[in-house]
C-alpha cells in the first residue's frame, strides 16, 4: 500500500517514545454520484512494530460536516498511551490540516468541511472511553463527540499551559542569576522582593486572546493588572512552532522581570508627571536589562525600543547624583517632582520624532519594493540605541539615497542635553 502522509506524534507514549503514523485516504465511487471517503492511519513504534490503527470515515450527511472515527490497539501494545497520542494527531489532521475537507459525498451535496467527529463506543469499553475523554470528547446521547472549535480550544489551552511552565522555569533561572550578581548591593526592600519572587510557584501567566487594553502587546508586567504577575499574550503573534513562540517570549522576559525592582508605590500629581515617570522607568529598566544580558549571553534578549528613554534616564540620574548602574537596586522611593524635567523629556521626544520624520523622507527615495522594509529596520535601530550613525552608514552603502538627505539625518545624531 502506498501512503500519502507521514505523521510523528508531538507527545510521547508511556515508554517515552514518539510514534509514527502512516496515512492513506481513499475516495471510491460506490454508486453513480455517491462516494465513500475513508482515511486509515497505521501506527508504528520507533522500531517499526505496528501498534494499532485509526480509521476515519466521512459521514454520509447532507451537511457534509461530520466524520466517524474507530481505533484499534494491538493487545501487546495496550496501556501505553499509544492510541491516545495518535488520536490527537488524527484530530489535528482533520481539524487543523483539513485533510478531509473538500471531498465529495454525493454530487447533490456540498463538498465536505468537517466540523464534528464522533466515536461509537460500547458502554463496557472503559479503555476506549478513557482515550476519548483524554482527547476532549464528551458523551452525547449514544456516542462521544468533539467539535472543531472544542478541539482547537483544547489544543490552544495545552500549548499555553506548557508555555507558561517553560517561561516560569526560565524566570527562576534569571532571578537566580540576578541574586548572584546583585544581591549584595540591593536595599533590604529589594532583597525581600527578590526572595519573594524566588519562593513563588508562578510569576508568569499565559493568557488567551489579547490584553484587556485590546492592544497587540505580547506581554506586560504585574503593575498593569495589579496582581504582581507578568502576563503573556501569545495569540497576538504568529509563530511557526511552539519552540519559536517560546523564543519570542524569552527575548522580552528579562525586561519584564527587571520591572519588579523599580519602586513599588508610585503616586503622581498629574497625568504629565505619570507620563514622564513612565518614560524614565522604562529607560532605567531597559538599561539594567541590557547590562545584565551582556554579562549573561546565554540569556536571549531583544533590545526594546527604549534608546531615547535611556538617554533621558541617564541624564536625570546624573543631575540627581544617582549611580546609573545601581539605582534600580538601591533606590526604593520614586523620583519626586520628576515633572520638573519636562523640558528635557519633550526635547528628547521631539528629537526622536524629527529623526524618524527625516528617515521617512529619505526612504521615500528608495524603490518601493523594499522601501518599507528598510524604513522599519532603520527605525528599530534608531529607537533601540538612538544610533543614527549605523543607519546612515548602511544607507550610504546601498547607494540609492542622496548624500544630502543622509547628512540631514546624521546632523541629528547627537542629542544636545
Amino acid at each position: 500500500m502506498e501512503f500519502d502522509k507521514k505523521i510523528v506524534t508531538s507527545k510521547l507514549n508511556k515508554d517515552g517514545e514518539h510514534l509514527f503514523l502512516l496515512r492513506k485516504i481513499e475516495t471510491k465511487e460506490v454508486a453513480k454520484g455517491s462516494y465513500s471517503n475513508e482515511g486509515k492511519y497505521f501506527i508504528f513504534s520507533k522500531d517499526g512494530k505496528e501498534v494499532g490503527y485509526i480509521v476515519v470515515n466521512v459521514s454520509n450527511t447532507k451537511t457534509a460536516d461530520q466524520a466517524e472515527i474507530e481505533y484499534i490497539s494491538k493487545e501487546e501494545h495496550r496501556n501505553k498511551g499509544n492510541i491516545t497520542i495518535s488520536l490527537e494527531e488524527v484530530l489535528k489532521d482533520i481539524f487543523i490540516d483539513k485533510s478531509f475537507d473538500d471531498l465529495q459525498i454525493k454530487t447533490i451535496f456540498p463538498k465536505t468541511s468537517i466540523e464534528k467527529v464522533f466515536l461509537d463506543i460500547n458502554d463496557d469499553n472503559i479503555a476506549s472511553q478513557a482515550v476519548a475523554n483524554k482527547n476532549g470528547f464528551t458523551k452525547k446521547e449514544d456516542c462521544f463527540e468533539i467539535t472543531k472549535n472544542e478541539f482547537l480550544e483544547k489544543i490552544n489551552k495545552e500549548k499555553h499551559t506548557e508555555l507558561e511552565k517553560k517561561l516560569n522555569l526560565e524566570a527562576k533561572n534569571i532571578l537566580e542569576l540576578i541574586k548572584n550578581d546583585y544581591y549584595d548591593i540591593m536595599s533590604d526592600k529589594k532583597k525581600d522582593k527578590l526572595d519573594e519572587l524566588l519562593k513563588s510557584d508562578k510569576i508568569i501567566i499565559v493568557n488567551e486572546g489579547i490584553s484587556l487594553f485590546n492592544d497587540n502587546t505580547l506581554a506586560h508586567g504585574g503593575r498593569t493588572l495589579g496582581d504582581g504577575k507578568i502576563h503573556f499574550y501569545p495569540d497576538t503573534r504568529d509563530a511557526k512552532s511552539d519552540d519559536e513562540m517560546f523564543e519570542l517570549c524569552r527575548k522580552i522576559l528579562p525586561h519584564e522581570i527587571f520591572h519588579y525592582f523599580q519602586p513599588d508605590e508610585i503616586i503622581y500629581k498629574n497625568e504629565e508627571e505619570s507620563k514622564i515617570a513612565s518614560f524614565y522607568y522604562e529607560g532605567l529598566v531597559e538599561k539594567q536589562t541590557r547590562k545584565f544580558c551582556e554579562n549573561h549571553p546565554e540569556i536571549p534578549y531583544e533590545k526594546a525600543n527604549y534608546g531615547y528613554n535611556i538617554s533621558f534616564t541617564d541624564t536625570v540620574n546624573f543631575i540627581l547624583g544617582l549611580n546609573k548602574d545601581e539605582t534600580i537596586f538601591k533606590n526604593d522611593k520614586q523620583i519626586k517632582d520628576i515633572d520638573k524635567y519636562a523640558n528635557l523629556y519633550y526635547q528628547i521626544n521631539k528629537e526622536k520624532d524629527d529623526v524618524i520624520e527625516i528617515l521617512n523622507e529619505i526612504c521615500n527615495e528608495l524603490p518601493i519594493t523594499f522601501r518599507q522594509r528598510i524604513f522599519e529596520r532603520a527605525k528599530t535601530i534608531i529607537l533601540q540605541d538612538g544610533d543614527t550613525k549605523t543607519v546612515c552608514k548602511k544607507l550610504r552603502d546601498i547607494k540609492l539615497v542622496s548624500d544630502k538627505n543622509i547628512n540631514r539625518l546624521e546632523e541629528n545624531d547627537e542629542l544636545e542635553l
